[in-house]
């Protein structure tokens, strides 16, 4: 410190002492003032501790400078906003020192580096600069924005006028003051700026020209801090410490440079070194901020309150004061450096409070009050729980203690539960220990005669109408103290018990004793005597109190009684003149505490509660209105019996933090609205960002308070609203209601403790909120917000959609409608089928009784038939020996094994009981395979020659045995080896081999069936038998072992074979293994059984020891070996009759195939096929006269022949005969139906087949003969299916319309027709026995003969019209074909 500060320094410290010591404002404590300071620091999201500004937008939002950036705070949550538009100016860009609102709500903000506005719609800054580039790295003190667009700016004593234009700020040219420094400036109405400064106060008008302002004709230009204007317009000014209040109104705007304004008040201001800014309120006082705590000025411009950081509790939180600021909710705001944002409502409850200050000697001895007890309007008496008894003194304010160790005045215990007052004064004071009585003068305890049996543990005292006392006990009763006539006081107990409470009538002999077990009134007489008791009670009847535990009582008149309660609130007992009561009952439904604790009553009647909080409730019109702690009181805890209404109507609530004290009157409603604002937005617990095109799913256009139409998309129909009152006196106390209209149906409340909306899976539409808010007493603002909300659908939800979705609605109803008609029609069915099932059942078991009986007739009828047969082959064996003629040894043969093939299906069949019956004994025995498979190879060798087929052996190992029944494994490979045989054509091979290894085996074919036998062995010997056949489709693999199955009809046989194959391998142990494709072979193997450990003793035994046994039939396999299976096709052509007509005889058989050509070739000539592929193919290559075909072959079928034949042109004529085993009516109908002529059953009449074939030829020869020598026959008539009959008309209509060309002939018309020459000469010379030339000129004939019948022309011109270039050529070929000349022919045609 250097020489020159020091004395002033001194002299500055001398002065501010002096003034102190003089103009000492009187001692200030909590009970003085009911202000309540909040605080917003960091701890509650401020960005710094030092706070610069405070101003208040349009919407209701504070917008708060601070040292770390710009924060907004909407009365339950700050949101910061820091600026990050250049990151290297971030600390002096952030470090804002002043800020102004615009007309259009933007924020100006003055930095250490120059000037920015924020945006608080797009929360955006802008950095603002001039084309000079001057307006950066400047700390500006002041900013102040006028209309149009104009900008009024202090940085470093200089000021500066700035235009807007967008980011730009233009500099207006000004004339400054020479050798002036402006410290503050301040805009009026007019738009006029005025500067004050080291040479007093300056005015800029709407000329920009500054203008002097001269104060009291002042000689000494006075130093000016700042500028001020009040609310009717005159001006203040400070200099130094002192408040200057000018007389004159400067709101007309003519004060021009000279003026002189004279001082109308001024004020020092002590204790402090600098003044920061002064603001009035509505009540037109001054509240001036300093550097040393806050000051409140009246109207006069006296000193009305000071406060600072120690004056009480709640008070500021540092003395430091850098700005003032009220809004439009009348709070005001202090800006701090270092202690953050205070704030206090200027209207806040007048709830005074005592409370003990920790740092002053002068303040309560503790906060939790027991007993209150006002003995003057001055002096007021506060027992506390622990720390004594205090007296205040209002007039002097100050606390006199008193405690167990008082000096003079020494208390039994601290703990103070009741306070009264005798007539003589003396203070009784109740408490753990017993009863003190304090003296009238209050230097001294008073021990009275007969203290000594005073009661202990008081609750309460009171003191009756006689001036008696009365004392209710935790745990000893109840009753009162009566001194007699020697002055001994005399303890009287009038209940017993525990947990009274007395409250005495001063007035009436009435005392009201408050229990745990409900309430009694006592009448009493003037000794103290119980005169009547009553009691009232809960109980069973409608007029009953609310609870038994009963606290406070109040009268309210000589009848009516107010009473507390425990559990049941709030009761009102009225009495009648004889002793009956009525009770009405206020509970929570009203919204009264259920646990009322204290209570008093105001002058107006109205009762006040104290419980959770203090309640107000006004009988007249039943309205609550509830305090808490946020309003000034205490805490939310008032305590029992501690309440007091002093003889001036003051009330008296003590709790756990102090106690409170007011005058009920001026416990007024706060009657500013409040303003409800959306202030914020989460989607998906998710933040909004303003027009983040980073982020689709949470982006806005603008800031949500700013928007009033918020557009989402359909995921994000799960968001939360929220919002404030703008109200900032309470804030927690708002009440809010809101509305979704489109979805709510009524109103949803909230408090100000969760000042939130909700909603979840809207459905895609339109909505409509509506908010509307209460101030902090429940008046709700007439004002509302709205925000339009529209969630738009996805494009599933689409009208299109919606339509479409409506069609498949409307389909799954139909759906469903026709899914019940059929589910009930199918319950029907159902129940119809178990009724038809058990008819079937009952049905399959007669079927199965019949067919055992079938059965049993067939084996009956089966030994019926050996005789006859034994006859018939016993006279053809004699005939066979005798005869020695060849004609007849053919026809023998066949006669003879078509017998023994009879006695072999009738063995097969007997067989086949016998294992269904289960009577074939397994008889097993040692067999070397290789001579048992030899043997059977050797059987079926001769059939492979005369099939023309491969057939081979193989023996995996010569010398292997196995223990085998060789006459139930002979005829299951007996039958396998007979249908490889039957089903592989000519050229094909037939394998049969033996082996012991499976594991190497590989299938040759995909398709496979399994029959595993359930008894399983270690060994298996396996017998092969594979073909290349016609094999068995996937679909049918499984099903070739069933009873009577057939793969299809065109399979031959009965159907047993298999199913006689798969009883006896079963029957043997074994299994069966199949492996096939469609039309490339099948392989069948055989797994038996190797080893003798497989069969029991008697099954080895039967064979050895030769018992006799059920025994399989035995089976002549002669007669399939030695039957010929031989057909040549074609016969020799060179031995061919061509007078002959020629048929095509289709059969499998070979013998019945043999048979037929023997007795047709006599008279025709026959073309011979085995099945109806090749029959097919020779019918195409050498069209025959009559086609015989079997229906059941292999390869191809009769039907599928048929069907080809009638279908091909070449062919389609030929007449077709079906020779067949198949009888029945639909088999008939399926030949007919596939193009057939004729249909004969088999067994044939050979007469029959002759004379059919015979007539067939015959007609065919009489309509060749009628069509070429009748000319008026039809072409036509020659043919009878549609087919042939369309060839012949196209045939005809091609020569009828070129006859008149000579050059007509055959590649002509094939060039028409569009088909070869020989296909066209056999067609038409199998149709009508004529060549194409000899077809085409009877044609020319018949249209000659027709030309001559119906026309007169000349034989000249009528040889030109058909054709014919010579006459005589024509009259010769007439005569030739019709037996006539033409002259003949027209004669007779007269005739």
């Amino acid at each position: 410190m250097n020489l020159k500060e020091r004395p002033i320094k001194f002299l500055r410290i001398i002065s501010i002492l002096f003034v102190f010591l003089v103009v000492r404002c009187p001692t200030v404590n909590a009970q003085q003032n009911s202000l309540k300071f909040s605080y917003l620091t960091v701890d509650e999201g401020l960005s710094h501790t030092d706070v610069k500004e405070v101003k208040q937008d349009k919407l209701g939002f504070i917008w708060i400078a601070t040292l770390y950036g710009l924060d907004r705070y909407d009365g339950y949550e700050i949101k910061r906003f820091y600026n990050t538009n250049i990151p290297k100016n971030y600390s002096f860009k952030n470090r804002i020192r002043s800020m102004c609102l615009d007309e259009n709500d933007r924020i100006w903000l003055g930095s250490e580096d120059g000037i920015q506005f924020f945006d608080p719609q797009s929360e955006k800054y802008t950095n603002v600069d001039n084309p000079e580039h001057n307006t950066g790295k400047k700390s500006y003190s002041r900013l102040i924005a006028l209309k149009g667009g104009l900008l009024a700016t202090l940085a470093e004593d200089k000021f500066r006028l700035f235009k807007v234009n967008g980011a730009v700020l233009e500099d207006i040219p000004l004339i400054y003051p020479t050798g002036v420094s402006f410290t503050d400036i301040m805009a009026d109405d007019n738009n006029d700026i005025w500067l004050s400064s080291n040479n007093g106060l300056w005015k800029l008008d709407q000329n920009h020209i500054f203008s002097h302002l001269i104060i009291d004709s002042a000689k000494v230009p006075h130093n000016l801090l700042k500028v001020f204007r009040n609310r009717k317009g005159q001006l203040i000014t400070v200099e130094g410490t002192t408040v200057l209040l000018t007389r004159e109104n400067m709101s007309s705007g003519e004060k021009t440079a000279g003026y002189t304004l004279h001082t109308q008040q001024r004020c020092f201001i002590a204790g402090c070194s600098a003044i920061h800014d002064v603001v009035q309120d509505k009540n037109l006082d001054y509240w001036v901020c300093t550097d040393n705590g806050l000051f409140l000025l009246g109207q006069d411009f006296k000193l009305k309150q000071s406060i600072t950081s120690q004056s009480f509790t709640h008070s500021l939180n540092t003395n430091f004061l850098e700005k003032l600021f009220i809004d439009r909710s009348d709070c005001l705001w202090i800006c701090t450096f270092g202690g953050g944002l205070d704030f206090c409502d200027l209207n806040a409850k007048q709830f005074y409070t005592f409370q003990r200050n920790p740092e002053m000697s002068n303040t309560l001895s503790g906060n939790h009050i027991r007993s209150i007890l006002e003995e003057s309007p001055q002096i007021v008496w506060l027992g506390t729980n622990t720390n004594g008894l205090n007296e205040y003194n209002y007039k002097t304010k100050e606390f006199v203690h008193f405690n167990t160790e008082t000096k003079g005045v020494r208390l039994k215990s601290n703990e103070v539960d009741a306070l009264e007052l005798d007539r003589a004064g003396n203070l009784w004071v109740g408490n753990d220990k017993g009863i003190d009585i304090i003296n009238k003068q209050r230097n001294g305890i008073y021990t009275p005669p007969g203290n000594d049996k005073f009661p202990l543990a008081i609750t309460s005292i009171a003191r009756d109408c006689y001036g008696h006392i009365w004392f209710g006990s935790y745990y000893n009763g109840y009753g009162n103290i009566i001194p007699d006539k020697n002055g001994n006081f005399k303890v009287s107990y009038r209940g017993t018990g525990s947990g009274y409470q007395i409250w005495a009538d001063k007035k009436k002999p009435e005392i009201m004793v408050s229990t745990i077990n409900g309430l009694q009134r006592l009448v009493i007489s003037e000794s103290g005597e119980v005169i009547k008791r009553f009691l009232y009670q809960v109980n069973d009847k409608s007029n009953s109190l609310s609870s038994n535990y009963i606290f406070p009582v109040q009268k309210k008149n000589d009848n009516t009684f107010w009473v507390g309660t425990i559990g049941g609130g709030l009761n009102y007992l009225t009495l009648d003149k004889n002793d009956n009561y009525n009770v009405n009952i206020y509970d929570s439904k009203y919204g009264v505490f259920n646990d009322v604790e204290a209570m008093e009553l105001d002058d107006r009647g109205n009762v006040w509660m104290g419980g959770n909080g203090l309640e107000r409730f006004d009988p007249k019109t039943n309205q609550l209105t509830r305090y808490d702690k946020n309003d000034g009181l205490q805490s939310n805890s008032l305590k029992v019996g501690a309440s007091y209404k002093g003889s001036d109507g003051r009330l008296y609530f003590g709790g756990v933090n102090g106690a409170n004290y007011f005058f009920p009157d001026s416990i007024k409603p706060n009657r500013l609205p409040a303003h409800p604002i959306f202030t914020d937005l989460i989607i998906n617990n998710k933040n909004v960002r303003i027009d983040q095109g980073h982020d689709l799913e949470n982006t806005l256009p603008k800031a949500i308070p700013y928007s009033h139409h918020l557009v989402l998309n359909y995921l994000q129909n799960n968001f939360m609203l929220s919002f404030s009152g703008m109200h900032y006196a309470n804030a927690e106390k708002c009440q809010y209601r809101y509305k979704l209209e489109g979805f709510d149906k009524g109103w949803k409340y909230t408090s100000g403790k969760n000042p939130t909306a909700a909603y979840t899976n809207l459905d895609y539409s339109d909505y409509r909120l509506v908010l509307q808010a209460s101030n902090n007493d429940g008046i709700w603002s007439s004002d509302s917000a709205v925000l339009q909300i529209e969630i738009t659908a996805p494009w599933w939800k689409s009208p299109l959609a919606k339509v479409i979705y409506s069609i498949l609605i409307l389909s799954v109803l139909i759906g469903i409608y026709v899914y019940q008609a059929r589910w009930f029609r199918l319950k029907k069915e159902l129940a119809v089928r178990d009724v038809e099932e058990k008819k079937r059942e009952e049905m399959h078991i007669q079927r199965e009784e019949l067919y055992q009986q079938q059965l049993q007739f067939f084996t009956n009828i089966s030994h019926e038939f050996r005789t006859p047969l034994t006859l018939i082959l016993g006279p053809l064996e004699n005939l066979l020996m005798e005869n020695a003629n060849t004609v007849y040894q053919h026809t023998f043969q066949i006669m003879r094994r078509n017998a023994k093939r009879l006695i072999n299906l009738i063995n097969e069949l007997m067989n086949f009981r016998k294992v269904a019956d289960n009577v074939i004994p397994l008889q097993v025995a040692e067999v070397k395979l290789s001579e048992f498979t030899e043997k059977l190879y050797e059987e079926f060798k001769p059939l492979a020659e005369n099939n023309q087929m491969d057939f081979s052996l193989k023996i995996g190992d010569a010398k292997a045995t196995a223990y085998l029944d060789t006459q139930i494994v002979e005829k299951i490979l007996f039958n396998l080896l007979n249908n490889a045989f039957k089903y592989s054509p000519p050229g094909g091979s037939v394998i049969l081999e033996s082996f012991n290894d499976f594991d190497d085996y590989k299938p040759l074919y995909s398709s496979e069936f399994k029959l595993i036998n359930n008894s399983r062995a270690e060994n298996y010997t396996f017998f092969r038998i594979a073909d290349t056949g016609i094999g068995i489709s996937k679909d049918s693999i499984g099903q070739i072992f069933d009873r009577y199955y057939r793969i299809s009809n065109n399979h031959i046989g009965s159907g047993i074979g298999l199913a006689l194959v798969k009883s006896l391998t079963l029957l043997h142990r074994g299994d069966i293994y199949v492996y096939s494709d469609r039309n490339q072979g099948t392989e069948i193997i055989i797994a038996l059984p190797q080893g003798p450990q497989n069969y029991s003793p008697e099954e080895k035994a039967r064979h050895e020891r030769g018992i006799s046994s059920v025994m399989l039939e035995e089976l002549d396999n002669s007669v399939d070996l030695n039957a010929v299976n031989n057909a040549n096709g074609l016969a020799d052509e060179n031995n061919c009759n061509t007078q002959k007509q020629h048929i095509l005889l289709v059969e499998d058989n070979g013998e019945l195939r043999s048979f037929l050509k023997e007795v047709l070739q006599k008279k025709y000539f026959v073309y011979e096929a085995i099945n109806g592929k090749e029959g097919y193919d020779i019918a195409v290559n050498h069209i025959p006269d009559l086609i015989i075909s079997d229906v059941m072959m292999p390869v191809m079928n009769g039907v599928e022949m048929c069907r080809l034949i009638k279908s091909s042109f070449e062919t389609s004529h030929i007449p077709f005969l079906f020779l067949s085993a198949k009888s029945a009516l639909d088999a008939m109908l399926e030949g007919l139906e596939s193009g057939a002529d004729y249909y004969i059953a088999k067994p044939v009449s050979i007469d029959l087949l002759l004379l059919t074939i015979g007539n067939l030829f015959e007609q065919k020869r009489k309509l060749k003969q009628r069509y070429t020598e009748d000319f008026y026959a039809d072409a036509t008539e020659l043919v009878h299916s549609n087919q042939d009959k369309q060839f012949l008309e196209k045939l005809i209509r091609v020569i009828e319309e070129n006859i008149h060309k000579p050059e007509l002939d055959v590649d002509y018309i094939c060039n028409e027709m569009f088909t070869s020459r020989s296909k066209l000469y056999k067609k038409i010379k199998s149709i009508s026995g004529q060549s194409i030339n000899e077809f085409i000129r009877t044609i020319r004939l018949k249209k000659a003969a027709y030309i001559m019948t119906h026309e007169d022309v000349t034989q000249n011109e009528l040889v030109e019209r058909i054709g014919i270039l010579s006459l005589s050529y024509f009259q010769k070929a007439f005569r030739k074909e019709f037996g006539k000349t033409p002259s003949q022919f027209i004669q007779s045609v007269k005739k």
